[in-house]
């Protein structure tokens, strides 16, 4: 703080009472008062919105490993996802899924696609299983997504090869 006179400065500090009573620490970042790190790492952290997906995410009944594969999707950080969105894909993260684990089977099970369509069809079986165990608000927008896949494969058709 830059003083513009002396008398600013006296101002300041007449006004604030001083007592006999030894000084306490109040940690304004929790609110108990006390310093904990995690109270810390959030307010580091912390960007100032807080994504209510993500938090359902956490919620749903799924293992804690397709938790974190779609957390790391979701936040951009998969290698498929990154390559799509280059190519200005706008389809929904159950096809990036369903790429990301036919390319799996491709390098480690030694499984080639006989068919361009089950991608699509693939993605379509996560989205229906997921829609079960999804929270109330998700599976709206599952079924949204659902219906526009669906769109998507019958004017394709099962042709395609």
């Amino acid at each position: 703080m830059i003083w513009k006179s002396g008398r600013s400065f006296k101002r300041c500090f007449t006004s604030t009472q001083l007592t006999a009573e030894n000084d306490t620490m109040f940690w304004k970042l929790n609110q108990s008062g006390t310093f904990t790190t995690k109270s810390l790492y959030r307010a580091i952290i912390f960007g100032g919105i807080k994504g209510t997906k993500l938090q359902e995410l956490w919620k749903t009944p799924v293992p804690l490993k397709i938790k974190v594969f779609m957390w790391l999707m979701l936040k951009g950080r998969i290698q498929v996802a990154k390559q799509l969105k280059k190519m200005n894909w706008s389809g929904s993260p159950f096809c990036a899924w369903s790429i990301w684990l036919v390319r799996n089977d491709w390098v480690f099970n030694d499984k080639l696609l006989t068919n361009v369509m089950f991608l699509p069809h693939k993605a379509m079986s996560f989205m229906i299983q997921w829609k079960n165990l999804a929270p109330v608000q998700l599976k709206e927008e599952l079924e949204k997504v659902k219906r526009s896949l669906l769109a998507n494969i019958r004017e394709t058709g099962d042709s395609s090869s």
